[in-house]
Parts: C-alpha cells; sequence; structure tokens
C-alpha cells in the first residue's frame, strides 16, 4: 500500500466520527421505540365503548365526534354517525329519541321545514308517540332514493306505526356554481319529481305503516334559488300519486293559506317559531288521526 497523504488521514477519520455517530443515533432511536412500545398498551379493536368497537368500521368517526359520542349507547352512537355534517348533531331537533315501548312509533321525513315543526309536533304528542324524524334534511325526491341518506337508511330496522312525509321544494331548487340561484340549473323536473315520489311511496308502503303526506308549503316571490309558486304544480303530482294510493293528505299548504302573511318570513320559504308552532298543531292533528287507538288522545 503506498503512503497516505495528511488530507486522506483527515478524510477517513471524519468519515470513521460520522459512522459512529449515526450508528449510536440509530440505536438510541430502536431503544426508544422499543420502550414506547413495550409502556403502550395495545390498541383497541372491541370493547364496551360503542366508538371503540366501530372505530375499525366506520370512517366518520373523528376526534370531535369521539368526545360527543362519549359514554353513549350503541343506539345513539349510531343515530348521531348518521347526521352530517358534524355540527348537525347538537341541532335540538335531531337529538336522540329513546322509545317509551308503550306508545306508538311515528316517523317525520322531509326538508327544513319539516326540521322546524319537529320539536313542537313532539311536544304535542309527548306522552302519545314517540315522535322520530330522519337523521337531517330529506332534500329533493332523488336524495331519498339513492346514495347513503336513502329512504332504506331512514326507515331503519324498527316498525313504524305512522309515516308523515314530504318532498317539494329542494326539487324546485336551482343550483349555480355550488348555491342556490334562480337563474341556475333545477335540479329536478316535474317528471322526475312525479316518477320519484311514485318509487318512494312504493318504499315506503312496504313498510306497512300508515301514511300521511304532507303538501309543500308556499313559495313566496324573492325566495332565494326557487320559482315562486313553484309548489303548486308539485302538489297536484303528489296529489294524484297519494290518490292513487289511497294515502292521505295533510294539507299543509292550505292549513299555512290562513295565516300566511302572519307566519312566513320575506322573500324566504322558512318561517319563524311561531310559524313552525302553528304548522306542528296541523302535523300533529293528522298524525293523532291515524295512531292507533291507544295513541289517540286530544293534543
Amino acid at each position: 500500500m503506498g503512503n497516505i497523504s495528511k488530507s486522506q488521514l483527515s478524510n477517513a477519520n471524519l468519515l470513521q466520527t460520522l459512522t459512529a455517530g449515526m450508528i449510536k443515533a440509530v440505536g438510541i432511536l430502536i431503544l426508544v421505540a422499543g420502550t414506547a412500545m413495550s409502556a403502550s398498551p395495545p390498541a383497541k379493536t372491541t370493547g364496551s365503548d360503542p366508538v371503540d368497537s366501530i372505530r375499525t368500521t366506520r370512517s366518520d368517526v373523528n376526534t370531535e365526534a369521539e368526545e360527543f359520542l362519549k359514554g353513549k349507547s350503541p343506539e345513539e352512537v349510531d343515530w348521531y354517525l348518521r347526521i352530517k355534517p358534524i355540527g348537525m348533531r347538537m341541532r335540538p331537533d335531531l337529538v336522540f329519541v329513546k322509545d317509551n315501548p308503550a306508545l306508538p312509533r311515528v316517523l317525520l321525513i322531509g326538508d327544513s321545514i319539516s326540521l322546524g315543526y319537529t320539536l313542537p309536533v313532539r311536544e304535542l304528542l309527548k306522552d302519545r308517540a314517540n315522535v322520530h324524524r330522519i337523521p337531517g334534511n330529506g332534500g329533493e325526491t332523488a336524495r331519498g332514493l339513492v346514495g347513503l341518506q336513502n329512504v332504506k337508511t331512514w326507515l331503519g330496522t324498527g316498525k313504524w306505526d305512522v309515516i308523515h312525509f314530504n318532498f317539494g321544494i329542494h326539487d324546485l331548487k336551482r343550483i349555480k356554481d355550488g348555491k342556490w340561484d334562480i337563474t341556475g340549473k333545477p335540479v329536478s323536473s316535474p317528471a322526475i319529481y312525479e316518477k320519484n315520489l311514485r318509487e318512494v311511496v312504493v318504499r315506503l308502503k312496504a313498510t306497512g305503516a300508515r301514511l300521511i303526506w304532507a303538501s309543500t308549503t308556499q313559495i313566496p316571490e324573492g325566495a332565494a334559488g326557487v320559482p315562486a309558486d313553484g309548489e303548486i304544480e308539485l302538489n297536484v303530482i303528489a296529489a294524484k300519486i297519494m290518490k292513487e294510493n289511497n294515502i292521505p293528505i295533510n294539507d299543509l299548504h292550505a292549513h299555512l293559506a290562513k295565516e300566511l302573511a302572519k307566519y312566513q318570513n320575506p322573500k324566504n320559504v322558512h318561517f319563524g317559531p311561531e310559524g313552525y308552532r302553528y304548522l306542528a298543531q296541523g302535523v300533529a292533528a293528522a298524525i293523532l288521526d291515524a295512531l292507533p287507538q291507544q295513541g289517540k288522545t286530544a293534543p
């Protein structure tokens, strides 16, 4: 071997020092990792906590949701996980309803109008019926037939005595750039609405529940993204379908017409608290008429 220069010797020493340092660092990392693994308990996949039991099968459980669901029963967990987006889980009209087994079960299906009258209907029928609703806004008829939130999901596995349902305003909405805009593209059409609603009726009739159709409430001039009075044509279509299927109609449109100026918000399809209480009176009365005998007591 030839003579080694000072620079070569310096480089060799540097390389040796760096190599020794890297080996030492790797050893420390392995030691730390091993200690952490031995100190930590194995991750849970099943257990008494219903959140643990679903964590491996449901992708919509995050830290915020887990905190909210902590300590709740499996039935409550299943209910709240069906509500999207997560922020809606705190709404009082979407609270989990624990059944009184001595009372008949009622399901409300509908959009934000039905969300508005859910709580006052529940109060009016307190001790007369277990009043449930779908986990959120029912939207247009197409949403009732496809996707995660469809009629089959809404119905669940329990037995329903009465189902009060409506679709309409969302079938009339027009969308532009992701927003409700009267210059946008219609979500549906009268022909599509009729086709979808017929299929919804078929699925609901299969439950054996007593069905009640609620007519769509008024759309005033200037309401965002929906044509004024557009509900009139859809109510005619729906009435024909319900008559063919012997389904009674809760005519909320006529009920509201008597007090429309008093209760409906200007240029808006929605109502204030008093308006929703007024609608709830019509809904509760129709449900009472359809309840089994033991649930019939005047509110």
